[in-house]
């Protein structure tokens, strides 16, 4: 994505960061920081909403874990997120001012893996839907481009969270009559074509 955007608007570029302990996007503000042309920041968590409530009321209330389909992401008290209250001195004004936050239930999950396989074939890993669901919720805002963070290989983490995801897609019908999930180690398929990390489906 960044190959393809024009020299001349990578001073407009905005990052859509699925969220759960707040490590990837204190690395992308300290990145910010360090001169990167990135003008605006989304936050985007699963039902743990922590974030999304603490820019909402001003006020960072823990809470205990959620389970959910993006379980890398469940975090109900993110370990670094004193450390982007450093980097901002606590100044929640600057930080709305850098960074928006969406949250998305396991339905709105399952719901964007669907329309993404039906539209391009390839099955989001549920982490990374629920990033792309924020840049759909985005929409044309923040101005500039939008480019989305893929935070984990479709079949997820150990534990097999892949045929978890498959039975839950399957309930939920986000598929249709389609294959769930055609892994092979790294790779997935994609309208048959083989992917491997990094690549994206036509």
């Amino acid at each position: 994505q960044w190959k393809q955007i024009e020299p001349v608007s990578k001073t407009q570029l905005n990052f859509v960061v699925p969220s759960g302990n707040f490590g990837n996007l204190t690395a992308a503000v300290y990145a910010k920081r360090m001169g990167v042309p990135i003008r605006k920041f989304i936050a985007a968590t699963n039902a743990n909403d922590v974030f999304a409530k603490y820019l909402q009321s001003g006020t960072f209330i823990p809470a205990s874990s959620i389970h959910t389909l993006s379980n890398a992401m469940d975090v109900g008290n993110p370990s670094n997120l004193s450390r982007l209250q450093l980097l901002y001195q606590n100044d929640l004004v600057q930080i709305r001012k850098d960074i928006d936050a969406e949250s998305f239930s396991d339905e709105d999950t399952l719901h964007q893996v669907g329309l993404t396989y039906q539209k391009h074939g390839y099955t989001l890993d549920p982490h990374t839907a629920v990033g792309v669901a924020a840049a759909s919720a985005a929409g044309g805002h923040p101005v500039g481009h939008l480019l989305e963070v893929a935070a984990a290989r479709p079949h997820g983490r150990e534990g097999g969270d892949e045929a978890h995801l498959g039975r839950a897609l399957h309930a939920h019908g986000a598929l249709g009559d389609h294959v769930l999930l055609c892994l092979e180690g790294d790779e997935v398929q994609a309208r048959g074509r083989r992917l491997g990390p990094g690549d994206v489906a036509e």
